[in-house]
C-alpha cells in the first residue's frame, strides 16, 4: 500500500523476488520498470492493461499477463501461426525461441479481458520493450539513441514506413508489411545510428 497524499511522490520498490505484479490505484499514476538482474537491464514504461488488441514484435520470448479477471488470449503472428493462452492472475503465457535482432515475427493478441504484453531477452540478453494496444499505435517515432534494429508491428499491410537520419536523409523505406490476418511486420534494418526518426502512413 502506498499513501500518495504527497504531490509528486515517487514510490520505488524492489520486486526482484516477486512473480507477477498487479498495480491498482484510485487515481491516475505513471509506472516504470527497470531491472538489474541478467536479461532485465533495460527499463520500460508500464502501459495500462486493456482488453483491446495488442501489437508488438517478438524476440527470444514474448510474455503475456492478465488482470485479476484472467483472460482467454489468442495470439496471431506474421508467420501465420496462432494459439490460445488461458491466463489467470497467477500465471503468465509465453511464446519463446522466436528469433533475435528483429528476426522474430510480429504479434497481434486478441483478448477476452484486460492484459499486458512484452518482448524480452534478445540475443545480447538485455533489452525488453512493451507491446502496445491498438489505441496507442502511432505514425511518427524517433530516438536520440542508436538501436540494434527497428522492427514494427501493424494491423495494416500498407503502412509504408520510412526511417530518416538527423540530416533528414532517407535511410530505409518499407512500403508493405509481411503477414496476414491483421498482423504485419516491417523490418527497417539493423544498427540504426543515433538521432533517427520514422514516419509511417498508417498506425504502427
Amino acid at each position: 500500500n502506498v499513501n500518495a497524499g504527497t504531490i509528486g511522490l515517487c514510490d520505488s520498490r524492489d520486486l526482484v523476488t516477486a512473480a507477477n505484479i498487479r498495480i491498482e490505484s484510485t487515481l491516475p499514476v505513471l509506472a516504470f520498470y527497470s531491472g538489474v538482474a541478467t536479461y532485465t537491464t533495460d527499463g520500460r514504461a508500464l502501459i495500462p492493461i486493456t482488453s483491446e488488441d495488442w501489437f508488438g514484435v517478438g524476440s527470444a520470448a514474448m510474455y503475456v499477463v492478465a488482470g485479476s479477471t484472467g483472460s482467454s488470449t489468442t495470439w496471431y503472428d506474421s508467420n501465420s501461426l496462432s494459439a490460445t493462452l488461458t491466463l489467470t492472475n497467477a500465471n503468465v503465457g509465453s511464446r519463446t525461441v522466436q528469433g533475435n535482432q528483429g528476426t522474430a515475427p510480429a504479434f497481434k493478441l486478441v483478448n477476452s479481458q484486460m492484459i499486458s504484453a512484452i518482448q524480452y531477452r534478445d540475443s545480447d540478453g538485455a533489452e525488453q520493450t512493451t507491446f502496445a494496444p491498438l489505441t496507442e499505435l502511432g505514425t511518427r517515432f524517433g530516438s536520440p539513441n542508436a538501436g540494434d534494429y527497428i522492427a514494427v508491428a501493424s494491423p495494416y499491410s500498407d503502412a509504408n514506413c520510412s526511417t530518416y537520419s538527423s540530416a533528414d536523409a532517407l535511410v530505409q523505406n518499407v512500403p508493405t508489411g509481411t503477414g496476414q490476418n491483421g498482423i504485419y511486420k516491417y523490418f527497417l534494418g539493423t544498427n540504426t545510428a543515433a538521432n533517427w526518426y520514422m514516419i509511417c502512413d498508417k498506425p504502427v
